[in-house]
């Protein structure tokens, strides 16, 4: 199986899941919102594949929006929301061969 062959999908569906999260809001997206967002992409990303190939982007999304649900309390902006996200996309990026059978 060509690990390549569902990227598109899988990144799509990523967004297509943050992107669902945010229909409901009445208001202004909070930061709390979108941390749920990102863990509903992880969801969204997975079940959008029948038989998911534990990759990157999967091990990335998943671990990531693990990292934001165990830190909500300590982001209080936007940026610093974003900062935690590259960072812990960036730090998981250089150990996913960690993840990988």
């Amino acid at each position: 199986m060509n690990p390549f062959s569902n990227l598109g999908v899988i990144i799509s569906q990523n967004f297509q899941g943050l992107a669902n999260s945010f229909n409901k809001l009445e208001s202004n997206i909070e930061i709390n919102d979108f941390i749920l967002g990102f863990s509903n992409s992880s969801i969204f990303s997975y079940k959008s594949i029948s038989n998911p190939f534990e990759g990157i982007i999967l091990i990335v999304i998943h671990v990531v929006s693990e990292k934001l649900k165990e830190s909500k309390v300590k982001l209080k902006t936007i940026e610093g929301l974003f900062d935690f996200i590259c960072l812990h996309e960036n730090k998981t990026l250089a150990i996913t061969s960690n993840y990988l059978p």
